[in-house]
């Protein structure tokens, strides 16, 4: 067919995802294509599958809900609080099916997604989905309705014992890209088996709120299902989080089903995302509780003396205390810089960061302490990048 379109330009052309899939469908009998995200045939698994689409098709009630009637805009309703209830047990969240939406599969979201959020807007600019970790799901690039919808920036690359290397996030420098709709990461990515670390999406979430655009985690391969991942096991969701799930890796890809947990604006009046509010949050600064407070002043002391072992067992049992106190995270972090060990400083810094998202004068003296763990390893230009936002946010 010859069309002249822009959107045949775009779409009726050879790409990676096009051919992998049209690879996968001509194999054949005998041939177990595992690539591509195909799932492995496991006969214990399909068992249960097949019973219950047995039962299923044995009874008229549960046949006509199955195949016969039409479900709502954002998918059968039972389906989603099953989910909604399976990850609220699991994970603590406040959900019901009113945050749950299903698509004709994970690709369908992310197309939906993408061109809610990105893409030429009304007031004439071309906003773009920031891919902060490359390389990324090759899919990606061809779900958006015009070129140039995503923007991306290298990782850094740790080297590991036994010739291993893991990417993560280079975060400094993301928070100036412009024109940013919406941040997306897959966990793992896809080929790489990367895996983000709860503190690496905590940061990510940060970034994300100060710049009022939603996160999107892509979890096709990850948790809870199908659960081929053996690192770093939390999850993490809240009302800024767009989280994507996939019943394919669970051994049912011909079902197409791919679920997104979303705060309910996003999944009961899906334009309402694309004009998320700029505002940035607010709360009140953090403080101390007694015991912390006292611990604290215990250490500084023996920062003072140059007792650097007994301030870190001071600031330990603050922790245990507080956990969740990014002041304490940020003193700990002041302590590494005295011990010299600057990437463990960053690393506290960027925790408090994400712990004390709307909290100005926290975020400030978070964001300087990452100024000055990043001086101190000769890092000056992400330096004063880092020092300029903590004058940025630091209360008036």
């Amino acid at each position: 067919m010859d069309s002249k379109t822009r959107f045949a330009r775009r779409f009726v052309r050879p790409t990676g995802a096009l051919e992998l899939m049209q690879d996968l469908a001509l194999a054949g009998s005998g041939v177990h294509m595992l690539g591509g995200g195909n799932p492995a045939r496991i006969p214990a698994v399909e068992a249960v599958y097949a019973r219950r689409l047995a039962e299923i098709a044995a009874d008229p009630s549960q046949y006509g809900r199955f195949a016969a009637s039409y479900a709502g805009p954002a998918g059968d309703g039972r389906f989603r609080a099953a989910v909604a209830a399976t990850l609220a047990d699991r994970y603590g969240w406040p959900l019901s099916e009113r945050n749950v939406a299903l698509t004709g599969g994970s690709q369908a979201a992310f197309f939906t997604l993408f061109n809610l959020l990105a893409g030429e807007s009304v007031d004439a600019r071309n906003r773009r989905v920031l891919l902060p970790l490359s390389p990324e799901y090759v899919g990606h690039t061809d779900v958006g309705l015009s070129e140039g919808m995503l923007v991306s920036r290298p990782a850094d690359i740790e080297r590991l014992d036994g010739r291993l290397f893991k990417y993560r996030p280079r975060l400094a420098g993301l928070e100036s890209v412009p024109d940013v709709a919406a941040i997306c990461v897959s966990r793992p990515t896809n080929p790489s088996g990367n895996v983000l670390t709860l503190d690496e999406l905590g940061a990510l979430d940060a970034l994300a709120r100060s710049r009022g655009v939603p996160l999107i985690v892509d979890a096709a391969y990850g948790l809870p299902f199908p659960g081929i991942q053996f690192v770093a096991d939390g999850l993490l969701w809240n009302d800024n989080v767009i989280l994507c799930l996939s019943l394919s890796k669970l051994g049912l890809p011909a079902t197409r089903t791919g679920i997104v947990v979303a705060a309910e604006p996003v999944i009961e009046a899906p334009p309402p995302v694309v004009e998320l509010p700029r505002e940035r949050p607010s709360r009140p600064p953090a403080t101390l509780a007694p015991a912390s407070r006292a611990l604290v002043a215990q250490a500084a002391a023996q920062r003072k003396k140059g007792d650097l072992p007994g301030a870190s067992v001071s600031l330990d049992r603050a922790l245990r205390i507080e956990p969740n106190n990014p002041l304490l995270w940020i003193e700990t972090g002041r302590l590494r810089m005295d011990q010299r060990n600057f990437a463990q400083a960053e690393n506290m810094a960027r925790k408090a960061l994400a712990m004390s998202v709307g909290d100005d004068a926290t975020q400030s003296a978070a964001w300087d302490l990452v100024g000055q763990s990043l001086k101190a390893r000769g890092r000056n230009v992400e330096a004063e990048e880092a020092f300029a936002k903590a004058r940025e946010v630091a209360p008036r």
